[in-house]
């Protein structure tokens, strides 16, 4: 069973982010994973919130992912 130290990581409001590390010895009998996925330039073209050319476009497209987590995760 991976374990590690996961820590809440959101910046904001109905928002899902975490972060995890392993202990700084790298002695720990257990480990922590996660999932890498690739995104497109794309992706965030199509999204809602990043239809604009405004230079925060990826940062809203960032936002907009972090609260489709939450959604998906349940109202905690």
């Amino acid at each position: 069973m991976p374990r590690g130290i996961i820590a809440p990581a959101a910046t904001a409001a109905k928002e899902i982010v975490v972060n995890g590390w392993s202990p700084s010895k790298r002695n720990n009998p257990y480990a922590n994973s996660g999932i890498v996925v690739q995104v497109q330039l794309a992706d965030a073209i199509k999204s809602q919130k990043s239809k604009s050319t405004s230079p925060l476009s990826l940062l809203n497209f960032q936002e907009e992912v972090e609260h489709k987590a939450y959604l998906a995760g349940g109202d905690l």
